[in-house]
């Protein structure tokens, strides 16, 4: 069973949750194309899909208590005007510049990405929905597995993602080079993961892999909600009505205000992979 993203108790949503959505990280290194697989879930399939790079901008470019403290910490000039969006570029530059700046970035965001992570799982399954998808590029460099039901890694051959990367990004062969060298392998990534989606290929070709691992993933996702909302025999004579909603497996269920904003966990840097794929 997953373990909850943010166990603080502080996330509230509206609505009751019974059983938790079977979760999917979704990762895989720089241009590989995660949000390509993650659209076409969205698109095809109907699913949900939480893009944590997303919710990394939102902190950003939003005044929020994680945007005041980027901006007291890594300096007022990084926005153009109060309230206006923080230049990412600029902040990846000052934090990046030492271990320490790095490390308190992610002290400043990743509480915040988990709690927002966290109040979105728990708000879909309380509306019924069954598995959710999270889009999260550094799941393994950070060690989230443990967060997940499974885990799918993306992968693509590297002659196509330095030409992926170069096209989007705007950059010299030697410099894509060192950007893909920087990062934990695709060999290393497949080890760690569940199931592999190619997107080597076009479009199309993806498709039909995300939809074989999608169908696939059905079984599984039923066996799951199966066994987490089995309520044990109540023995004779203790009173009780054998009722109970159980409680949310890895974790207390959250107070329902309906009123309550989300926020996430340790799952990216800001734009850690460049542009969105």
């Amino acid at each position: 069973m997953s373990k909850p993203f943010c166990e603080s108790g502080s996330v509230s949503v509206a609505g009751s949750v019974s059983t938790r959505a079977f979760s999917v990280g979704i990762t895989g290194s720089i241009a590989t194309g995660k949000s390509a697989v993650g659209e076409l879930l969205k698109e095809r399939h109907g699913a949900f899909v939480i893009d944590t790079d997303h919710i990394t901008h939102e902190l950003l470019n939003n005044p929020c208590q994680a945007y005041d403290e980027v901006l007291a910490r890594f300096g007022q000039d990084l926005v153009s005007a109060k309230g206006e969006p923080i230049n990412r570029d600029l902040l990846r530059e000052r934090a990046f510049a030492t271990v320490e700046d790095k490390a308190a970035l992610e002290t400043i965001l990743h509480p915040r990405i988990n709690e927002r992570l966290e109040w979105h799982i728990l708000t879909q399954s309380a509306a019924g929905v069954k598995v959710v998808f999270i889009l999260v590029p550094l799941l393994h460099e950070v060690g989230l597995a443990e967060h997940f039901e499974e885990v799918w890694c993306v992968v693509a051959r590297e002659e196509v993602r330095l030409a992926r990367l170069m096209a989007r990004n705007g950059l010299d062969e030697a410099t894509a080079k060192k950007l893909i060298g920087l990062q934990m392998s695709q060999t290393e990534k497949v080890k760690l993961s569940d199931q592999v989606v190619d997107n080597s290929f076009d479009i199309e070709t993806t498709a039909v892999a995300v939809q074989a691992l999608f169908e696939a993933l059905a079984e599984r996702v039923d066996a799951y909600h199966a066994a987490a909302v089995v309520v044990p025999p109540t023995p004779e004579g203790d009173g009780s009505t054998g009722d109970e909603s159980p409680a949310i497996e890895g974790g207390d269920a959250p107070t329902t205000d309906g009123t309550a904003e989300p926020t996430t966990d340790g799952t990216a840097d800001p734009d850690t992979d460049g542009t969105a794929e």
